[in-house]
């Protein structure tokens, strides 16, 4: 399996029902798409600049949010995201909504089991209304 295979962005119309309905439209613009090499993937095209996303904690809840789904083979399998903070964080979930600030560097690897699933470069996407 590819990256494609295993990594999946929903659809500008689709209301993200575990985040309170929050509709991919309002995180992400249209041109926001993921390019793959293998597990390997660039995100690229615009993140919006979102306030108070109530399905964050008050000291995350404003900022630049990228939603994904995992393929289906991992519901329920415990998901590994290193974000490169030092701290890998570990859900049985395979619905991810990424806050971009919290990635140190550009890359975000998902692993199951030791493998990797896929890691995802943010480096050629377009914060908007981020300065530089």
């Amino acid at each position: 399996m590819s990256g494609p295979d295993r990594v999946s962005v929903p659809g500008q119309g689709q209301a993200l029902e575990y985040l309170g309905g929050k509709p991919v439209s309002e995180l992400i613009g249209p041109d926001c798409a993921v390019e793959w090499n293998g597990l390997d993937g660039s995100v690229v095209g615009t993140i919006k600049d979102v306030k108070d996303f109530e399905a964050f904690d008050a000291k995350q809840k404003s900022g630049h949010f990228f939603p994904m789904e995992l393929n289906e083979k991992y519901e329920g399998v415990p998901i590994t995201v290193d974000n490169g903070d030092g701290k890998p964080k570990t859900e049985a979930d395979r619905h991810w909504t990424l806050r971009v600030e919290n990635i140190k560097g550009s890359r975000v690897t998902f692993s199951a089991a030791g493998e990797t699933i896929a890691t995802l470069d943010f480096s050629g996407a377009i914060l908007e209304g981020a300065d530089g």
